[in-house]
């Protein structure tokens, strides 16, 4: 019988084969050089960097799961120490380079331990101990203002408009300009190059721009100029050219103010004036918010409202007086290039059917408004009496019962200007006459101006603006409403009234 060759192959191996037979084994194997680094002293802010590397010495694919810093003191989130190494697969005599950099943000010792985690069954965890220290050293600062440019357009395509900003060195050592790099359309160029100019500590550079526009369909262009210098911090900083409107190629942040959040104002008032929702379209990540510039562009005549908060988001406004407010907002963003201004009308309407008004044009002085109805059959009203509405009878009860209407003094101004302010709900069929006394001068010695604005069934409009010439102690019979049907009319009155410029209080009213 004859044995094929295969089969004599298979028994010649399995004779061969016996129990001491020894299969080898593969294993990676992880080298790390160096096993340390100290950066040493590093003047503050400036950045050195070195290697390690992680060699594959085993016959195994070396699997790096982890490169990671641990343990770190004096450093905040990374922001000193600085890796650039992902995990990887090495094959065998494979290399993988790791970068370090240390940049010192303070005058103190850093420390922290590189943990590099494999694979390596007898080496899983390696720790690399890192160190170094921020020293005292002369560092620039640069400091480039504005950091964006507006170019008017040119008047032809010949032409030319200029722009300029100013690089200075506000650190303590010598600061160089290493490049300017324009990024964008070819419109715009340096009439005076900076780069390789070495600014010294406390001085600055004046650098003109140039805008060219060569199409004259063209309604703007948007370049970005970038100063490249040896400014450790900021090595790199962009300057924004706008030439003309931009021509569609730069977002500018939009201003957005909440007029509809106002309501209904029925003076007095105070209103909020909301801009939050104003953004910059750039700022994906906002990161960078925009800056606030508010502004009062309309106002009564009258009115002393102000807006005493310009560049926060947002703030309560006192809405004095009866008529129409515009308030604008600009924002600005990080580049400071501005929005268009956004604007919001406020009609201040009177919640009253009578609505009257007093203010003067000196400070320091101290003006009172009186409003009295006419003699009831039952009430005798006089000047200073229980039916007077004024500072001290704010709420005279006797009108109430006397249906004259709900007469409140809402404002009081005693320091000059006013405006002070007499609000009549309801009021009756009847006169209304309007006094107004010259009661202090606190030495602010001389004549002033009062005027009184009266409004009737709430109309924002005043039926009349009345104004008179007052010397101290004068009482000023300015004239009275007359309502009929409910419809309120002004009549004049006589004026300077030497002979009753004296006060008496009736001490049987209820003053609130």
């Amino acid at each position: 019988m004859t044995i094929p060759f295969s089969h004599l192959s298979l028994l010649g191996l399995l004779a061969c084969g016996g129990p001491d037979t020894q299969l080898t084994k593969f294993y990676p194997d992880i080298t790390v050089a160096p096993n340390s680094i100290d950066f040493g002293d590093v003047v503050k802010l400036y950045e050195v960097g070195t290697e390690i590397q992680i060699l594959n010495a085993g016959r195994a694919p070396l699997e790096i799961t982890s490169i990671e810093l641990v343990n770190q003191v004096h450093v905040d989130e990374g922001t000193v120490f600085v890796v650039n190494g992902d995990p990887v697969e090495l094959a065998a005599d494979d290399v993988l380079t790791v970068t370090l950099g240390f940049i010192p943000t303070e005058y103190l010792a850093y420390s922290a331990d590189l943990i590099i985690e494999s694979n390596d069954e007898d080496n899983p965890i390696i720790s690399v101990p890192i160190g170094g220290a921020g020293i005292v050293g002369s560092t620039p600062d640069i400091d480039i203002t504005p950091r964006s440019i507006a170019f008017a357009m040119p008047g032809s395509i010949e032409a030319s408009t200029s722009g300029q900003f100013t690089i200075s060195n506000i650190g303590d050592g010598p600061l160089s300009i290493l490049d300017a790099v324009f990024t964008g359309p070819d419109v715009f160029t340096l009439v005076t190059d900076p780069v390789g100019q070495q600014i010294t500590q406390g001085t600055d550079k004046l650098v003109v721009v140039e805008y060219t526009n060569p199409d004259p369909l063209a309604s703007g262009h948007t370049g970005l100029l970038t100063i490249q210098s040896t400014d450790p911090d900021e090595a790199q900083v962009p300057i924004v050219l706008i030439g003309g409107d931009g021509g569609g190629g730069y977002n500018f942040p939009v201003a957005v103010i909440d007029c509809a959040a106002i309501g209904e104002v029925n003076p007095p008032d105070v209103i909020i004036l909301d801009g939050t929702n104003s953004y910059d379209p750039k700022d994906t990540e906002g990161t960078n918010p925009v800056s606030y510039e508010w502004s009062l562009t309309y106002s009564p005549d009258e009115s002393l409202a102000t807006i005493d908060f310009p560049t926060d988001p947002a703030f309560e406004m006192r809405i004095d007086l009866a008529g129409t407010y515009e308030v604008q907002l600009v924002v600005t963003d990080s580049n400071g290039l501005s929005s268009d201004p956004t604007t919001c009308a406020i009609n201040a309407i009177p919640a009253e059917d009578l609505y009257i008004v007093l203010s003067w044009n000196k400070p320091s002085t101290d003006v009172d408004l009186h409003v009295v109805p006419e003699d009831s059959e039952d009430v005798n009203c006089k000047y200073f009496g229980c039916c007077d509405c004024f500072f001290g009878n704010k709420v005279p009860a006797i009108w109430t019962t006397e249906g004259f209407g709900e007469c409140v003094y809402a404002l009081d101004a005693q320091d000059g200007y006013g405006p002070e302010n007499v609000n009549v709900e309801d009021p009756d069929d009847r006169e209304y006459h309007i006094r107004v006394h010259y009661w202090k001068d606190y030495g602010d010695i001389g004549d002033l101006k009062a005027t009184i604005r009266v409004h009737v069934n709430k109309d924002p409009e005043p039926i009349a603006i009345i104004t008179e010439d007052l010397s101290y102690n004068n009482r000023w019979n300015v004239g009275y409403v007359n309502f009929v049907d409910g419809v309120g009319t002004f009549v004049d009155g006589e004026g300077i009234d030497d002979n009753a410029s004296t006060r008496s209080f009736d001490s049987t009213c209820s003053a609130p």
